[in-house]
């Protein structure tokens, strides 16, 4: 008897010793969120203080795409660090854990942790409820196709100009470079053959940069005048996995997040240098959520 009370007083101190001392946070919390990882990681990378009463600010420590996120916040004078785990569900549903410590006062959160009552789990139940609630909103504004078959994407010849911006102003770089190459075109009499088309050529996801071709099909001539800004090329027919995106195609990257959902669970080597093809001019469809964009992720 005596030896089994001396084993559950050592279990008692060692586990008091790892909760109170040792362990890296002071309250969990775990929701579902109706997208695919990169999604959800994204929408907390891009969280600001002035989106919630109560922040005062935010800023990102630590960053693995798609499945981690460490950002300091400052909520009501709480000096707090999240940590954030996102895993795979499905390909269109992640599950998200944040995991909480204050920085200050962490032994006393653990024993207001216990014992309830704690205006520091109020503090962060509230914000944690309006998170995962602006990041299942999302949905409301695009929808995705997605479809698990390969399928090949022909060649073609374009005329280019070769951009870089943020991946979340991308379809903004866009518009705002798009005249130098109708004008071109246009001037030359140079028809377009096919719809506008995206090819990323570079991308880093940690730190949303990225590079892209932006490609208008034409027929293929070596008689068309020099430029210093729109060039020619060929693009090589390719196999890729597919996605049909609706939506604002600032927004089209979530496409993207599908697909590599979708590579992940069929275990298929992908580039992830998407191309999109552009099937509506938002100029002319006021709904974005009409605007269609094939997505394609190339295969390795």
């Amino acid at each position: 008897m005596k030896k089994l009370l001396s084993v559950l007083l050592v279990v008692i101190i060692a586990g008091s010793v790892w909760y109170f001392f040792i362990k890296d946070f002071n309250y969990i919390v775990r929701f579902e969120a109706n997208h695919a990882k990169g999604t959800v990681h994204k929408a907390l990378s891009l969280w600001k203080a002035n989106a919630y009463d109560g922040v005062d600010s935010v800023y990102i420590q630590n960053s693995d795409p798609f499945t981690d996120l460490e950002q300091k916040v400052w909520l009501k004078d709480h000096a707090l660090t999240y940590r954030w785990k996102i895993k795979t569900i499905n390909d269109s549903v992640s599950k998200v854990v944040a995991y909480i410590k204050d920085d200050e006062n962490s032994v006393k959160r653990n024993w207001e942790v216990i014992f309830g009552n704690s205006e520091f789990v109020d503090l962060n139940l509230q914000l944690l409820q309006k998170i995962s609630g602006g990041i299942n909103v999302l949905n409301e504004r695009y929808t995705i196709q997605q479809s698990d078959s390969i399928q090949y994407v022909e060649s073609r010849h374009c005329a280019y100009i070769s951009l870089e911006s943020s991946i979340t102003n991308k379809a903004q770089t866009m518009m705002n470079n798009i005249q130098v190459i109708t004008s071109y075109l246009k001037s030359n009499n140079i028809p377009i053959s096919d719809d506008p088309f995206l090819q990323v050529t570079s991308i880093d996801f940690d730190n949303d940069k990225m590079t892209f071709d932006f490609c208008f099909p034409v027929t293929k001539s070596s008689r068309y005048p020099q430029s210093q800004k729109v060039s020619f090329k060929d693009v090589e027919g390719f196999n890729a996995l597919k996605a049909t995106y609706y939506g604002n195609y600032s927004r089209s990257d979530h496409a993207w997040f599908r697909l590599m959902e979708i590579a992940e669970r069929k275990q298929v080597e992908i580039n992830q240098l998407p191309i999109e093809i552009y099937r509506d001019d938002p100029h002319n469809t006021p709904n974005e959520l009409s605007w269609q964009a094939d997505v394609f992720m190339p295969l390795k």
